[in-house]
């Protein structure tokens, strides 16, 4: 894995959250039922449609941000890769 690079996405991250004081507004068309699905949630969560779609964002780059990373380590030979139940074994929590 190449080295800093989870330290690039702790900032990437932390950057999320101070970015949200100082934003930019974007515009993107969307289906009819994404739009109302959006609002039903909006109005579940007593939150504005904006938040929702910002937070879905941010939730969408986290985990692409951790998929990048799941990549690297498969290409990295030095990484030991186990099945789950070598991992239960290790842990102790095979039954």
């Amino acid at each position: 894995m190449r080295t800093g690079h989870i330290l690039d996405i702790f900032v990437y991250k932390a950057y999320i959250v101070y970015r949200r004081r100082k934003m930019q507004s974007i515009s993107a068309r969307i289906p009819d039922n994404l739009k109302e699905t959006i609002d039903e949630i909006a109005s579940d969560r007593n939150r504005k449609r904006g938040d929702i779609v910002r937070e879905a964002i941010e939730w969408y780059l986290a985990e692409w941000a951790d998929y990048q990373i799941a990549l690297e380590r498969l290409k990295d030979h030095t990484d030991k890769i186990v099945t789950e139940q070598e991992l239960l074994t290790e842990m102790n929590w095979d039954d």
